[in-house]
Parts: structure tokens; sequence; C-alpha cells
């Protein structure tokens, strides 16, 4: 639509034509699979693999305690530490994002 060009309609048929914008269907997907990849892989999940994940990908103890302990917007603000005690899943799942460059 050009510049000269004037919006007819009312407000909700030019809200209809917004594509919503967030994550595609074939990226939620992926991200659906990297959990249940990791719970078939390894099996159980425990903290301690997931802290070895943390270690292998921020490469010292420093980054991963500030990691760990930084509010997470995928967590709805909580920190990795606090969401670990209820969701490890969540939490591997966020390093392998990390891993593969996929921030949220």
């Amino acid at each position: 639509m050009g510049r000269s060009q004037k919006l007819t309609g009312s407000a909700d048929e030019a809200v209809g034509k917004i594509r919503a914008v967030g994550p595609s269907k074939a990226h939620v997907k992926r991200l659906k699979a990297v959990k249940t990849t990791s719970r078939v892989r390894g099996g159980e999940i425990s903290r301690d693999s997931v802290a070895a994940h943390a270690l292998a990908t921020f490469g010292s103890s420093e980054k991963v305690k500030h990691w760990m302990n930084r509010p997470n917007p995928l967590f709805h603000g909580r920190t990795p530490r606090q969401v670990i005690e209820f969701d490890l899943v969540g939490v591997e799942a966020e390093l392998v994002r990390i891993d593969h460059g996929v921030y949220m």
C-alpha cells in the first residue's frame, strides 16, 4: 500500500489483517523436539547432568553462576536456579537452545 492510499474499513478489519509476531510453527516444533530429545537421549535428567551441561556451555563456573542467578524472560523472570527445582527439562532445553544459538 502506497503512502497516498487511504485506509478504509473498520479498526477490526485492520487488526485482522495484521500478522501476529511470534515464533513460527516450525520453530515451536523444534523447541518441543529439543525437550523430548533431552529426555530420550540421556534417560532421566538430573541436576548434576544439567550442571555439567551448563559448565560445558559457558566454559567456567563463574559464568554458570552468573547465568543461573540471572532472571530469564523464558522462565517468566525467574532464574534458572529457581526453575531447576521443578523443571529440569526446561533448563536443559534452554541450554540446548544457547548451544545452538537460539535466543528467545
